[in-house]
């Protein structure tokens, strides 16, 4: 900040320094300019024979000249007045434009350079009484058979910069006035910004450090507190998520002990001994469920751990969901026979389609099913659509979820199931799935009257 003030404080020296150093050499290449400009002019009357509008006019637009041709009594008048780019950035300057200047000269006749124009186009300059416009000019002769022509080419420069560079002497004493104090200001601003920004990092430097878990605050009302309050929010998230880690790991742990202790006592038992056909089979029979239970937790984990990384890799389509659910519903049906599961639809939602994952939809909405069948007699799976988002509630007239409950039924490993009958994985997946396609799913219940799950996915 302190090197940006003082460059700011010392540019208009530099540029007043600059635009004079390429001002000098001005006059003598707006000259090459006009004497080039009016040969092109003349060697386009030679070439045509004749004074062709369209020839000047290119001409004139090519070298950002005015060019005027006087033939016979007849003037051809083509102007590109490069002084109009002047105007734009010194309007108030009180530098005249060109035509207004050459408006103040005597005629074209009486005019030192036309009396003197020849074949060469020899050019010259004048300058404007004010000293703030340059117009430089060049007079030839052409002659086209009996008849000769006059080229006059003239350009014209505002040199409003030539007023900053007289005053170069009052801008060095103003700027070092100025530079002290905008150095004190860039200071003070430094300190402003990076203090905070020290305290702040201080903080997550001894949060790291020490391991604790905790707030990061800072006493502040500015963007530098909402700041610390955004890493604050993410610290929080960091801390929730490593709980629901830790939870999550002691819950694996759990579920893994039963049939890892089964396999390590059919593994004891069979070590050194000889049992008879009954008891090795009922062993078998052990080790068999053991293993089952144990691929079937390690894969439904391996599928939600998918499911919540947003199934980057899975290859997506168009899905038709109606025709997902009505399938779905038809296993749900064998699976379940003493329960009444129907399946709906508006005429909206009836060729509805969702880019995604089919598999994974289809084993959200089986979970959901599944669930509902477990707790009521009778489950409804209703498709709708509106405002560009598909609605599906599943809901069943069971004994509904208590309050306490209601937070955590998405919650890896929790469930109300007998646990022969659930792993607890299942809603979590639903929500995983939901969440990678896009959509959201809530729950809403009341004890006694069933429970209601509504799954919104884009389509």
């Amino acid at each position: 900040m302190l090197a940006m003030a003082a460059a700011v404080t010392a540019f208009p020296l530099v540029l007043v320094a600059l635009s004079f150093s390429v001002d000098q050499d001005l006059e003598a290449r707006m000259q090459d300019r006009v004497q080039l400009a009016s040969a092109d002019v003349a060697y386009a009357l030679e070439r045509d024979g004749e004074v062709s509008s369209r020839a000047v006019h290119a001409i004139a637009e090519q070298h950002a000249v005015r060019v005027r041709v006087f033939s016979a009594g007849r003037v051809l008048e083509a102007d590109h007045d490069a002084s109009r780019l002047g105007m734009f950035f010194f309007s108030d300057d009180g530098a005249p434009t060109l035509r207004a200047f050459d408006g103040t000269l005597p005629s074209i006749s009486e005019r030192a350079e036309a009396r003197a124009s020849s074949a060469s186009g020899e050019p010259g300059c004048r300058t404007a009484p004010s000293g703030r416009l340059l117009v430089c000019h060049s007079v030839r002769r052409v002659q086209l058979g009996q008849e000769a022509v006059l080229v006059y080419v003239q350009e014209s420069s505002r040199r409003s910069v030539r007023a900053l560079y007289d005053l170069r002497y009052q801008l060095l004493k103003l700027t070092l006035v100025v530079l002290p104090l905008s150095l004190l200001l860039a200071w003070w601003l430094g300190r402003r910004f990076v203090r905070p920004i020290e305290e702040l990092r201080a903080l997550v430097h001894e949060k790291t450090r020490t391991g604790r878990r905790g707030s990061i605050t800072l006493d502040r009302g500015d963007e530098m507190g909402e700041l610390a309050s955004a890493f604050e929010h993410l610290v929080s998230q960091l801390d929730t998520r490593a709980r629901s880690n830790e939870a999550f790991v002691a819950d694996v742990v759990h579920e893994l002990k039963s049939p890892v202790a089964t396999v390590r006592a059919c593994a004891e038992m069979l070590e050194g001994r000889r049992l008879d056909p009954e008891r090795a089979g009922r062993l078998a029979a052990a080790l068999a469920t053991s293993a089952e239970r144990m691929e079937s937790l390690l894969g439904r984990l391996l599928v939600l751990a998918r499911a919540e990384a947003g199934m980057p890799d899975a290859q997506r389509a168009p899905v038709e969901v109606r025709a997902l659910i009505e399938r779905v519903v038809a296993d749900a049906e064998l699976r379940h026979p003493a329960v009444a599961i129907a399946c709906e639809s508006s005429p909206e939602a009836r060729d509805a389609e969702v880019t995604g994952v089919a598999d994974a939809l289809a084993d959200a909405i089986r979970n959901l099913v599944d669930n509902a069948a477990a707790f009521g007699e009778s489950v409804v799976a209703r498709l709708d659509r509106s405002d560009g988002w598909l609605r599906l509630v599943v809901s069943d007239d069971g004994v509904g979820i208590s309050e306490g409950d209601l937070s955590r039924v998405f919650d890896r490993f929790f469930t109300t199931r007998a646990r022969a009958d659930g792993t607890g994985l299942g809603l979590a997946l639903v929500r995983a799935v939901v969440e990678a396609h896009g959509g959201r799913v809530d729950v809403a219940s009341v004890l006694g009257e069933g429970t209601r799950f509504t799954v919104l996915l884009p389509g």
